[in-house]
């Protein structure tokens, strides 16, 4: 990003600024090839692999948690956890990159469907009124909980619904 687009990016409040891209390439390439021939050999990833993992490589697996995430949300019928008829085929292949993900000890949290607590560890992005529902329901995610062996790297936002 030039300095020119930095700056134009201040005029805009915190939550509206683009980041820069993050390079990925050099210091994951190599991870995730290890990975991914761990799970072609179908057996469990190096679990070594993920006590190297810095900040920016948590910050790639919370973008690819939050990724498969919302593609998930996309592929069930609004209100249920079954997926539309025509992403049947496609889901099972969802479904398997989550639990390769969790093998590895990623967790993705999607709060979806839970009801809502204050003392919950989420960022909650707005209170929606919400016909049928009696108490404080979380309605949708917009980012989900991840946790990388059990050590939190992303909070998960939601927008909550209320009792009209």
């Amino acid at each position: 990003m030039s300095f020119s687009a930095k700056l134009r990016q201040l005029k805009f409040p915190k939550e509206f600024r683009f980041l820069p891209p993050l390079d990925y390439s050099q210091k994951l390439m190599p991870k995730l090839d290890d990975i991914n021939e761990s799970i072609r050999d179908y057996q469990k990833p190096n679990p070594n692999l993920l006590n190297t993992i810095d900040v920016d490589e948590t910050q790639f697996f919370a973008e690819v948690a939050t990724g498969l995430c919302r593609l998930k949300q996309r592929m069930l019928e609004p209100g249920t956890a079954h997926p539309l008829e025509e992403m049947r085929r496609i889901y099972r292949h969802l479904e398997s990159t989550w639990e390769t993900l969790n093998e590895a000890g990623i967790e993705i949290m999607d709060h979806i469907n839970e009801y809502y607590d204050p003392g919950m560890s989420i960022s909650v992005l707005a209170f929606q009124p919400t016909k049928g529902i009696s108490r404080e329901l979380i309605i949708e995610t917009i980012k989900p909980t991840v946790y990388l062996k059990g050590k939190r790297i992303q909070m998960g936002e939601v927008i909550v619904g209320t009792p009209e």
